[in-house]
Formats: C-alpha cells, sequence, structure tokens
C-alpha cells in the first residue's frame, strides 16, 4: 500500500505539471496492482481507475476515459450503498465525458 500511495502521488504530480502520459503510465501500473494485490472489486481501484480516466480527458482522448469511469461505476456499486455519494460522482463524471463528446 505504502508503494502504491508513492505511485499515486508521483503520477498525480507528472499530472499537475502538465505530463499526462508519464501520469497515464503510472495510473495504469497502479490499477495492475491494486487488482493482482486486492481483486477486481476494491474501492482503490475505482479510484485510481478516475485517475486514470482523467489522465485521458486532460490528453483530450475523452471518448477513451468512458471505458475506465464505468469500471470505476461498476465497482462503486458492488462495494457501496446504492445512495452512496461516491456512486454519484461516478455518475457526474460520465455525464461530464459524454456531454463533451
Amino acid at each position: 500500500p505504502c508503494d502504491e500511495r508513492i505511485l499515486e502521488n508521483l503520477g498525480s504530480i507528472y499530472g499537475k505539471l502538465g505530463q499526462w502520459q508519464k501520469a497515464e503510465c503510472i495510473f495504469k501500473e497502479i490499477v495492475q496492482i491494486k487488482r493482482l494485490e486486492h481483486g477486481d472489486d476494491y474501492l482503490a481501484v475505482a479510484r485510481t481507475l478516475d485517475l486514470l480516466a482523467v489522465s485521458y480527458i486532460e490528453q483530450e482522448r475523452s471518448s477513451e476515459s468512458i471505458e475506465h469511469l464505468q469500471e470505476a461505476l461498476r465497482i462503486r456499486k458492488a462495494c457501496l450503498d446504492a445512495d452512496d455519494g461516491e456512486i454519484l460522482a461516478s455518475l457526474n463524471k460520465l455525464a461530464f465525458v459524454y456531454k463533451s463528446l
């Protein structure tokens, strides 16, 4: 978990510097690590998928972000109560992307 947080922070820093391709690579790696260590239906995977989706959006590849946002929503629905705010936030992110297409 410590390594995951360090990598996630590094990816976020790359994003803040506008280096979204580097951020994308790191977020993909973190998703793989989390899935191997915790399984597919793990909330932290959903959160990293959100970050990965943002990296696509920032590279003007919004249509590629949809798959990751949908997967994040699926995980949240599997792990959380239907009225949880994280599910609403996931739906909002998807709506934003669809509107931008």
